[in-house]
């Protein structure tokens, strides 16, 4: 193989800067293995489709033509050096490095079970789409994951050297196409002419074409069965070091779905590593995978998807229908259990690609009174139109949805209400299914004493009955895991004679008989206890609270019988002023005017049922 450079006008001038490779830097594992299995998935003829990804060593002599390419990183070194260009210095510096050491590390990955890149070598063919063409895409099948032609540049911004080879064997007689590119800088040739920053590596240096025998070529540029092999070229410390559980936890996080129904399968570091339906289940809870997550940032993602496939596994989705205008038809499957995440997933031909519609203005993040629960939402498979209206919305990397690449503004408003149509039959759904109701009402009567309503200092005759105010009634049909707890302050009905009586204050006697009533009226306090995502944090809401004084909080669990109350330690309180008792089986908080109505209590265990205990008093003697 030969390298095949081009002049080109002096007014191109084209530097280290390339926002179409760059922009996949962000998350390049992820862009990468999403770009590449999204592909093969795209042309699959047999399935699953197999994806292997293996980390070689070869030698730097192995590169075709390794000595011309040398000389053109030098002469863009000395471009960048001439136009004072920091990150050409900085990249071209890097290059020269890695040229000339005596081995080379290339991330290969391959695939079977495909048709491959093949066709006439010109505009409009599969392979010469791939290699040569910009923001050019053949993929007209809706069901296709790629709408733009530039995800391939992930593969080159995962070199170091910018350099990509694909091999692709195609064609019912094993036909065979091989090439390089290199995506560079303008540079000057010996002769002072300015040339184009595309190098390629082709049969023929003089023209434009592929190598299409793998006779004469190193191992790791033959391809024996029918599929496509992309080889990068030095890869970025990000694809290599500790590359497998990275990888392992990168596909688990964005293509459980394909691995789950059989549509795709991954081996990793010579079969040592192998990701089907049969084994996918085991990696979620690998340590080394979670470390891998924890460190890019993916662990949260990792777990949800763990969530999706043990519920795919156990058959415990219910599936549900949407039909919304303007999109098409969409499976929304719904599992409710303790413990999951409240995210709704948004899939489209077995890829994750996000758990928001924040580009419509719903970020799908608030889900209140509601159990825990997951959601998938994905086209139904027998209607086109919802996947291909989806993927219209797809951003280049495949990772969120939004109409900003779409020029009509008429399809634009169309597509925006229909999301928001969406949207809102999913929440129908997930208040279908998910609805969380109001378990227990307490009535406290000790409080009453706190609270007035201004201007009601008139004795009243009368004596109409009321009911018990330190009464408890539960709802049997409420839901696990709520609490709401109805504090009520009540004058009595009969007072003035009792043993704390007081006729001439109007003051209410406890336990007297009189004919006066007394000045207080009933003042509803509502003491919510709610369950976060981690079930050991509650979040505690009272619809009002005194300015004086102090609340106590005693959290005990419930059996699901409602017996057998069982305290539960606390561990820390989210109000800075809240003191914890050394035994940590209460918590007081000193009420004032900016005591918070809602914050959070974490308790030593998780628990499903709890009783919070509110009690109020007048001071902290």
């Amino acid at each position: 193989m030969k390298i095949h450079t081009s002049q080109v006008p002096d007014i191109e001038d084209v530097g280290i800067a390339d926002n179409d490779i760059d922009g996949f830097l962000k998350d390049l594992l992820a862009s990468v293995n999403r770009e590449c299995a999204q592909n093969s998935n795209d042309e699959s003829e047999t399935r699953p489709v197999k994806m292997s990804f293996d980390l070689v060593d070869v030698p730097v002599s192995e590169i075709p033509d390794v000595g011309m390419f040398r000389d053109i990183i030098n002469r863009c070194y000395d471009d960048a050096v001439t136009t004072d260009s920091k990150k050409g210095e900085e990249f071209f510096l890097n290059a020269k490095k890695v040229l000339s050491q005596d081995k080379i590390k290339i991330l290969l990955i391959s695939d079977e079970g495909t048709r491959g890149a093949g066709g006439e070598f010109s505009k409009g063919g599969k392979f010469y789409t791939l290699v040569v063409s910009k923001g050019r895409t053949d993929k007209d099948n809706v069901y296709s994951a790629g709408s733009f032609g530039i995800g391939k540049n992930a593969a080159f911004a995962g070199s170091e050297l910018r350099c990509v080879f694909y091999a692709s064997n195609y064609g019912e007689a094993g036909e065979y196409y091989c090439m390089g590119k290199s995506v560079l800088t303008s540079w000057s040739n010996s002769d002072g002419q300015n040339m184009s920053h595309k190098i390629f590596f082709g049969g023929n240096g003089d023209n434009l074409v592929p190598e299409t025998s793998a006779e004469d070529l190193p191992n790791w540029l033959k391809k024996d069965e029918r599929g496509l092999c992309l080889a990068i070229v030095a890869p970025r410390i990000e694809l290599k070091e500790g590359w497998t559980h990275g990888y392992i936890a990168s596909l688990l996080s964005n293509f459980f779905v394909a691995i789950h129904d059989g549509d795709l399968q991954f081996s990793l570091d010579g079969n040592k590593v192998v990701l089907n339906n049969n084994t996918v289940l085991g990696y979620f809870s690998d340590s080394e995978v979670r470390n891998a997550a924890k460190s890019s940032g993916e662990l949260e993602r990792l777990k949800l998807s763990q969530h999706c496939v043990e519920a795919f596994t156990a058959k415990e989705f219910v599936s549900e229908y949407l039909s919304v205008e303007n999109l098409g038809e969409f499976e929304i499957l719904i599992k409710v259990a303790e413990g999951l995440p409240k995210k709704v997933c948004f899939i489209r031909n077995g890829m994750y690609i996000t758990d928001t519609l924040g580009h419509f203005g719903k970020p799908l993040v608030r889900f209140p009174n509601t159990r825990d629960f997951i959601i998938i939402v994905r086209p139904r498979k027998i209607d086109d139109a919802s996947s291909e209206a989806i993927k219209r919305m797809e951003n280049p990397e495949h990772s969120e949805l939004t109409t900003s690449y779409i020029a009509d503004e008429g399809e634009v408003k169309q597509l925006k209400n229909s999301m928001l149509e969406l949207e809102r039959g999913v929440r129908e759904i997930i208040k279908k299914h998910a609805k969380m109701e109001v378990t227990a009402t307490r009535t406290i009567e000790e409080l009453r004493e706190f609270f007035t309503e201004p201007g009601d200092d008139t004795q009243s005759n009368d004596t109409s009955s009321e009911p018990d105010p330190t009464s408890i009634t539960t709802n049997p049909g409420g839901r696990k895991g709520y609490r709401n707890l109805g504090v009520q302050t009540r004058g009595g009905n009969k007072g003035g004679k009792g043993s704390r009586g007081n006729k001439n204050t109007k003051k209410r006697g406890r336990k007297g008989s009189g004919s006066g009533k007394g000045d207080k009226k009933p003042v509803p306090i509502q003491c919510h206890s709610v369950r976060t995502a981690d079930p050991s944090v509650w979040q505690i809401k009272f619809s009002t609270l005194p300015i004086s004084g102090f609340v106590e909080l005693w959290p005990e669990e419930e059996s699901r019988s409602g017996t057998d109350a069982k305290p539960i330690k606390i561990n820390s309180c989210s109000v800075p002023d809240a003191s914890i008792a050394s035994g940590g089986l209460n918590v007081r908080i000193p009420l004032t005017n900016s005591t918070p109505k809602s914050f959070a209590l974490t308790l030593s265990r998780n628990v499903g049922v709890i009783d919070m205990r509110p009690v109020l008093k007048e001071d902290q003697k």
